[in-house]
């Protein structure tokens, strides 16, 4: 089966790629630029990590079917590669069972330290 052609897409400074509670569609990998996760803290805003090129964002909620846990935007002038839900989760699904139970324990655990940690701030 050949593998599907990935979009890219260029986004500004500023410009958003989903916000916090938002279904998740798509993964990204950040071929230039930076992009900024932030989290809703009552009426405030708090950035808790700024993701450089190379790495994937959005990944976390295909893989544990959640919505998005904060929202992802541009630091500067960014090409994102998007890998749709059906390209990432046929890739999860040819996974070693015991392989996908662990990204799911890793990322509940993810899930729960940011809000512990956010919570604190």
């Amino acid at each position: 089966m050949s593998q599907p052609v990935l979009q890219r897409q260029t986004l500004k400074a500023g410009e958003r790629v989903f916000r916090e509670g938002d279904p998740a569609e798509a993964a990204y990998i950040i071929e230039t630029g930076s992009i900024e996760i932030s989290k809703s803290v009552e009426d405030d805003s708090v950035v808790i990590g700024v993701i450089p090129a190379g790495e994937m964002f959005g990944e976390m909620a295909l893989i544990d079917d959640q919505t998005r846990s904060g929202t992802a935007r541009a630091v500067e002038t960014t090409v994102i590669v998007i890998i749709p839900r059906p390209t990432f989760q046929q890739r999860l699904d040819s996974a070693d069972p015991v392989i996908r139970q662990l990204l799911n324990l890793l990322i509940r655990r993810l899930r729960n330290q940011t809000e512990h940690t956010v919570r604190k701030s």
